[in-house]
């Protein structure tokens, strides 16, 4: 039908920019005229689908200058408070016209601010928001955790200092104000249960608004998939990989990661820890931590559709993690694991360690990876069929 859409990103890493980047990618190969843009490349390689958006000095000053706010923020959860757009209307209507251009909008920080998203509104573009955590739900924070003011107001923010406590609630009151008078122009993917429960009961957003999608991950044919010769798991011993780029994060439970590996040094257990961000960078180091491990750990506080998650099922590697957010939906119980994050993490880490050991789950790599694919085949056509709505 002749539509293009273009994704915004403002990394190519991280959950939302890995998640881009794979939609994009799937929907070239299918034939579909799809675009990424972005501010920082990383490590990871781009195409011709991919571009790099070169800002001005200003714009990169005070891009800065707002990353840098938002790191001192709060130890608690991810803040994004402001955004110094790399973008104007004035780019924005050269890469297409409203009638057959669609943006997509996957982490918007340093890219877009809501007054530019108003004027693409007034222009008539269609805006797509992919809810790769609770931002747009909220007046800041990426994850609520157990804050529920943001069905309301997001008044007096607990998480933050004193001077800033006051600009959730403006934020808040802008996002919904923009999402409610264009009601029709835009539509919020939610890509697990659990944030398309949160969604539709928000104050933000209307229920009408949000189609459950989940992230479509690179899914290779069949016949590329290779038994490994290794054991994955032997009677002694086990790896286990934390692949958290951010090894202080009390989001992501580095304090209860070092808790466990506490308790197995005290115990004497034969269990190594991986860190994926301890391993040398480039290319081959995601290959080497795969290998190596026999289970994926993340205990994380607060997560949605965690992209390690999804390596973890292509890669035939089976998961011990906590029951929150969208994790949950995303294991098969049959040989991965659930902890508990309101009890005593250790003490169900050291039970399930004995258990594994004892009674170890007959699975296979191949068997892994074949029930992620047989569940996720089909989504690059749901996404298609929803770009071809939405302009229809």
């Amino acid at each position: 039908m002749g539509i293009k859409v273009f994704h915004l990103s403002t990394s190519l890493s991280g959950g939302a920019g890995i998640a881009a980047r794979r939609l994009n990618t799937n929907l070239n190969y299918m034939g579909f005229e799809s675009h990424l843009l972005s501010l920082y490349s990383g490590e990871n390689p781009y195409t011709e689908y991919v571009s790099i958006i070169k800002r001005n000095w200003w714009s990169m000053l005070s891009g800065k200058s707002y990353a840098w706010v938002h790191l001192k923020l709060s130890t608690k959860t991810y803040f994004t408070i402001g955004s110094a757009p790399a973008l104007d209307i004035h780019s924005i209507k050269k890469l297409g016209a409203p009638q057959d251009t669609i943006f997509h909008i996957h982490n918007w920080f340093n890219l877009l601010n809501t007054k530019l998203m108003r004027k693409m509104l007034q222009e008539g573009y269609n805006l797509v928001f992919t809810l790769h955590d609770q931002r747009l739900l909220t007046g800041g924070c990426h994850y609520s955790l157990k804050c529920k003011k943001y069905l309301q107001s997001c008044e007096n923010c607990q998480y933050l200092p004193l001077f800033f406590k006051k600009i959730p609630k403006v934020n808040k009151s802008n996002l919904k104000s923009l999402f409610q008078d264009y009601l029709n122009q835009i539509t919020f993917i939610a890509p697990s249960r659990w944030i398309y429960e949160l969604a539709i009961q928000s104050s933000s957003i209307s229920s009408s608004q949000v189609k459950y999608i989940k992230n479509l991950h690179y899914i290779p044919a069949s016949s590329e998939f290779k038994k490994l010769s290794k054991p994955k798991i032997t009677k002694k011993h086990l790896t286990l990989g934390i692949a958290s780029l951010d090894k202080r994060s009390s989001l992501k439970g580095s304090d209860l990661v070092d808790k466990i590996i506490e308790a197995v040094k005290l115990n004497k257990f034969a269990i190594d820890f991986v860190f994926l961000s301890d391993l040398t960078k480039g290319d081959t180091r995601y290959q080497s931590f795969w290998k190596q491990i026999d289970y994926l750990l993340v205990l994380s506080r607060a997560d949605n559709s965690p992209n390690v998650i999804h390596e973890a099922k292509l890669h035939g590697v089976p998961i011990i993690a906590t029951n929150v957010g969208g994790i949950p939906e995303l294991l098969n119980l049959e040989y991965d694991y659930l902890l508990d994050l309101e009890k005593d993490i250790t003490e169900q880490f050291l039970v399930l360690h004995q258990s594994i050991l004892s009674n170890p789950k007959k699975i296979t790599e191949i068997e892994i990876k074949n029930d992620y694919v047989s569940k996720n085949r089909l989504l690059i056509n749901e996404y298609l069929h929803f770009y071809n709505s939405i302009i229809s």
